[in-house]
């Protein structure tokens, strides 16, 4: 940096010469400008006299001395000032600036020059800043690049209308923007998004002076998906009054029979919506807050919430649920004893659930009903004891009746009941018992066979049909 210098020289006879210079006077940090002394110099290094009767010095663009002079020996013939002020760039920078000078005299003869004033130290001017985009909640770190360490600074915000003052005229160079004293403003501007943008401006003063023009910069905020994250419970209830009724308690389900009411009770956070429920029982989901399913397996319920800005939460809900044995018939057989036998036995086998609902224990009924086919309406038949070895229930070679005409088809239900379920009592699980068959007929005209004939294990009659008339 450079506070003088000098512009340039002219020379002329009798070793005479101009010089103009320049030097720094003085420095305005709230104008931002300089005021620079120039200096013109019409010097001789004569012994002599030296004299004219007319001149015309001029220095950036004015005559600093006109007129006649006589210079008696070495020395200066006049030494003439002029101050200019010159603005600095905006950034307190000095530009470089071309000065003038010239002469005109019967000594120095007519002549001009020029030289560049350069180098003047720059004048501090107004802060930068900068701030960090945290998340809404937590201190937005602002920071101030002071081009004067005594210089102070007034920084504000505005965040989608909402402003404030961070600091006022302080000298700090870090400061803090604390986000979570306005964070519910802020959530309310964005009910749909993950974030908002906003400015920081910093002015700049020099005591009561400002300093140029404020510097603003961008910054941005973002949701925290732990404040923002949706609640969510759910409540779990049987529908099924049966049920109830065994269990007293309709917070306790029954495995395949209980018909459960879930509900999604999800609340937004910070001005958000909710925007969509989804209840996965079973491996069936359905995308409503609440909805009541026909049966249930497991007690594994998953229940999600999404909201506006797409964060989602979810839980699994394990409600009570009792392990019930669905009553089914695995094995049912109804036959005569022998082809023409009027006599049918029934085989069973089956699982139910032997134990206890609550404090009631369930029961198994067994019973059937046939009637001949063609027929239309059913005969009960007498209850059925079967043997019970805990899930399972068997019957073998249980004699049903002897009165079971042999020439006759039947159709049979095996019907089996428990506190809850009731199977074999439908159409589609009726049982047919077909017309018996002898082994062999004989009559006037001829024989008949039926199946097949053995002797010592071994078949002994095989034929082929090869043709029916």
């Amino acid at each position: 940096m450079a506070t003088s210098g000098t512009l340039g020289t002219l020379s002329g006879q009798w070793r005479s010469t101009y010089t103009a210079s320049w030097s720094l006077l003085s420095q305005s940090t709230a104008n931002n400008e300089s005021t620079i002394r120039l200096t013109g110099i019409f010097h001789t290094d004569n012994s002599t006299t030296i004299a004219s009767d007319y001149s015309d010095f001029k220095l950036d663009g004015t005559t600093i001395y006109s007129g006649s002079y006589t210079k008696r020996g070495a020395g200066d013939v006049f030494v003439k000032t002029k101050d200019i002020t010159i603005k600095h760039n905006d950034d307190g920078s000095f530009p470089n600036t071309e000065i003038s000078f010239s002469t005109n005299d019967y000594i120095m003869g007519i002549q001009s020059g020029s030289g560049t004033i350069s180098g003047v130290p720059s004048i501090p001017r107004a802060s930068t800043v900068s701030c960090s985009s945290p998340n809404i909640g937590d201190n937005a770190i602002i920071t101030i690049g002071k081009k004067s360490s005594s210089f102070t600074s007034t920084v504000t915000y505005n965040i989608g209308g909402i402003t404030g003052t961070v600091a006022t005229k302080t000298l700090d160079t870090v400061l803090q923007l604390n986000t979570n004293s306005i964070k519910d403003k802020i959530y309310a501007l964005i009910p749909n998004s993950r974030s908002i943008s906003g400015t920081v401006t910093c002015v700049t003063y020099d005591g009561n002076t400002q300093i140029g023009s404020s510097a603003t910069t961008n910054f941005n905020l973002y949701t925290n998906e732990n404040d923002c994250r949706p609640d969510i419970s759910g409540t779990v209830v049987d529908t099924n009054e049966n049920t109830i009724a065994l269990t007293k308690d309709s917070s306790k389900l029954i495995r395949y029979i209980s018909k459960p009411k879930i509900t999604i009770n999800a609340t937004p956070k910070y001005s958000s919506s909710i925007s969509s429920y989804s209840i996965n029982v079973d491996g069936q989901t359905v995308n409503q807050s609440e909805y009541v399913f026909d049966k249930i397996n497991s007690n594994n319920i998953t229940i999600s919430t999404s909201d506006s800005r797409k964060y989602s939460n979810d839980m699994i809900l394990n409600p009570e649920i009792i392990d019930y044995i669905e009553l089914r018939l695995n094995k049912c057989e109804l036959v005569r004893t022998e082809g023409t036998s009027n006599e049918l036995i029934l085989n069973i086998e089956g699982l139910w659930f032997n134990n206890k609902f609550n404090n009631t224990s369930n029961t198994l009924n067994l019973k059937y009903q046939y009637r001949e086919s063609g027929q239309t309406s059913w005969i009960d038949g007498t209850t059925l004891t079967p043997t019970i070895l805990g899930d399972k229930f068997t019957m073998t070679d249980f004699l049903i009746g002897s009165n079971f005409d042999y020439q006759k088809e039947y159709q049979f239900k095996i019907i089996i009941k428990d506190l809850l379920m009731e199977v074999g009592s439908s159409d589609k699980e009726i049982i047919i018992v077909s017309r018996g068959q002898e082994a062999m007929a004989i009559g006037e005209d001829g024989g008949w066979l039926y199946g097949d004939w053995f002797l010592n294990d071994n078949k002994v009659l095989e034929y082929e049909v090869v043709d029916r008339w």
